[in-house]
């Protein structure tokens, strides 16, 4: 029971999520011509899950009294295993420290033994502090209006550099991007669930957008960052396969928009995301095997 909920508390469909955003910057590579070394990899992606799966825990800590007070969804409202009083509320934050601690130290022995890059480190090191900074003490971003446009650059520039990076690829401005069209889409999607929790962070001093917004004002952020994302897949115009494949998010946005604040669910734009994400994985995928 105790390890279910553990595992529950570092929430499963998100670190999946990182895991495919992460091997598709490892495709992204291999396309540009690095040597795929599996060991390396999986020693990169064990090291990268850990740290992600400290960041899960921090949120669950710090979010705990909004998830006292909303109705949870698959993709808001965080685990519900502390809401539910099953954990101690300091030994998740005991065990974001150790599981941090533990994936920075398996990338430092990596640097040692030659499985891990410099720049792929410094990213990891970057991505844990805006995580943590997402939702603890001193910046609190997500409690001050910061969060959607941090967790947008870090699950969606930092994680594709660090897959690529962690293959010892140096075309960073390439990767930068080709991220862009994603890192728009994990905004759009941070708007769409934190709008499902808006009332409870409202109650509990958590400005999000979505809480400190009105109705008028965030259909005109979504609909602007629809904009954006149309203009930005132009980047993606030198590798018309990774194109193409992000064409089919194109209704589903859409369609998100046009529900944005008037459903509870943010199903629609989690959905939106996880095509993308798939689309691109695929894509780069197949890029590196040619």
């Amino acid at each position: 029971m105790m390890i279910g909920a553990y595992w529950r508390l570092a929430r499963p469909l998100q670190l999946l999520a990182v895991l495919v955003v992460a091997l598709t910057g490892m495709m992204m590579a291999v396309a540009h011509g690095a040597i795929l070394d599996v060991p390396a990899a999986i020693w990169n992606l064990v090291a990268l899950l850990l740290v992600a799966a400290s960041i899960h825990y921090v949120n669950e800590y710090a979010d705990v009294e909004t998830d006292q007070l909303t109705t949870r969804t698959p993709f808001s409202g965080g685990s519900g295993v502390l809401a539910a009083g099953k954990i101690q509320r300091e030994t998740v934050l005991n065990m974001a420290w150790g599981l941090l601690l533990t994936g920075i130290l398996l990338h430092g022995c990596g640097l040692v033994v030659g499985a891990s890059q410099l720049m792929a480190f410094g990213v990891l090191l970057l991505g844990a502090w805006g995580g943590w900074m997402y939702s603890l003490p001193p910046l609190r971003l997500a409690w001050r209006g910061y969060g959607e446009i941090t967790n947008a650059m870090l699950g969606g520039l930092l994680l594709l550099l660090y897959g690529y990076s962690s293959l010892g690829a140096q075309d960073y401005a390439t990767v930068i991007v080709y991220s862009v069209p994603f890192t728009s889409l994990v905004f759009l999607n941070l708007l769409s669930t934190t709008w499902a929790d808006r009332e409870a962070d409202y109650r509990v001093g958590k400005m999000t957008l979505a809480a400190q917004g009105n109705i008028p004002k965030l259909r005109r952020i979504f609909l602007r960052g629809l904009l954006f994302y149309c203009s930005a897949l132009l980047l993606l115009l030198p590798v018309p396969l990774i194109l193409l494949l992000f064409l089919p998010t194109l209704p589903l946005l859409v369609y998100s928009y046009r529900y944005y604040t008037r459903r509870h669910s943010p199903h629609a734009m989690v959905y939106t995301m996880i095509v993308a994400m798939v689309g691109q994985c695929v894509g780069w995928l197949l890029l590196a095997l040619n």
